[in-house]
């Protein structure tokens, strides 16, 4: 009955933690304005890349209680469970996701906000790959959260900042 309960709270923990780390997401896209190619190729991105990001944060809660669950009997902390379920599991999903977004092409305009952005989050996920305490996690993701929501992907945004 213990692991049961202890599984279950760890998951509930992790899904806590990525719920903190999504911030808002997936609120109103901002368009370049005065229409032509360039409002259309932001829409473009913007949907890409909202797509990344939603696909990255699902597959992020299937990952996390997967890994909680397969190692529930380790004898670990559930505080020192949940970090390792981060960097083993969650921040690789994130590299791979900043992998994804870098292959899309930038928005006419905006090349160096996006190239910004994605440098933020690697640094974030850098920073988070070298943080042992749950709470400090988001923190490593603020600055790529605001230039997130600055470029209208606020799905990308994995800070409630």
């Amino acid at each position: 009955m213990g692991g049961v309960w202890l599984r279950n709270f760890l998951v509930c923990l992790g899904i806590a933690f990525l719920v903190v780390l999504s911030g808002c997401g997936g609120g109103d896209s901002t368009t370049a304005a005065g229409g032509g190619d360039a409002s259309a190729s932001n829409q473009g991105f913007v949907e890409q890349a909202e797509a990344i990001c939603g696909r990255t944060k699902k597959q992020s809660l299937a990952v996390i209680g997967s890994y909680v669950k397969s190692n529930q009997g380790s004898g670990k902390s559930k505080a020192q469970q949940v970090a390792d379920a981060i960097h083993n599991a969650f921040l690789p999903l994130l590299q791979k996701q900043v992998d994804e977004l870098r292959a899309l092409e930038p928005p006419e305009g905006k090349e160096d906000q996006v190239s910004a952005f994605l440098d933020a989050m690697e640094e974030g996920v850098e920073k988070a790959e070298k943080t042992s305490a749950n709470a400090q996690f988001g923190s490593s993701f603020q600055g790529s959260g605001q230039l997130a929501r600055e470029l209208g992907i606020p799905g990308c945004a994995y800070s409630g900042n």
